[in-house]
């Protein structure tokens, strides 16, 4: 619905594309941006940034991020389980944590990472999800193919101005959506 009705505003909406850096007057924005065909530059009267919590728009915008420091960190991945019955759909718990499985089918697996690294923007592999969802049930449960891994915590913050606007909030993936994993761009 955000889509149809920018689209029927004029938007130009285009995915895939990474900005490298932004400039802004009083009467619009220019985005340098790069995609795997090469690099260009684009003026426009708006930018929005869907980019999330890790924002490279708000940051090159010069917004405050201000609130409170995650103290807990989870895991979250979109596998496929080569055995649907080693994991039941829900909550399972074992000696070390609990595995929660949202969906059934291709899964999204939410485990604690006990040991997150200094840098958030380390990345998750296959293997640290292994490892987690192992550690937490005392079971191996194979887990493969994996189509997106990310890390988020319990941080909740939100941005200082909307007038420039972007990645607006963060907050645990618990209450709804919390932090979007890949980085785009929406002018």
């Amino acid at each position: 619905m955000l889509e149809e009705n920018a689209l029927g505003r004029g938007a130009d909406i285009r995915r895939g594309h990474k900005l490298i850096a932004l400039e802004q007057d009083s009467e619009s924005v220019t985005a340098a941006v790069t995609t795997g065909d090469g690099e260009y530059r684009v003026r426009a009267a708006y930018l929005v940034g869907c980019d999330g919590g890790r924002s490279t728009v708000r940051k090159q915008a010069g917004i405050d991020f201000p609130g409170t420091e995650a103290t807990r960190f989870s895991l979250l991945g979109d596998v496929e389980l080569p055995d649907p019955e080693a994991l039941p759909f829900g909550a399972t718990t074992g000696p070390g944590g609990a595995v929660f499985v949202p969906r059934p089918g291709y899964v999204r697996i939410i485990t604690s990472d006990r040991q997150p690294p200094a840098d958030n923007d380390t990345p998750v592999t296959l293997g640290l999800l292994q490892t987690a969802v192992d550690d937490a049930l005392g079971r191996h449960v194979e887990l493969r193919a994996a189509r997106w891994l990310t890390r988020f915590g319990d941080a909740a913050r939100q941005a200082a101005e909307y007038v420039r606007g972007n990645a607006a909030h963060i907050h645990p993936a618990a209450g709804a959506i919390g932090v979007a994993a890949r980085e785009h761009i929406r002018m």
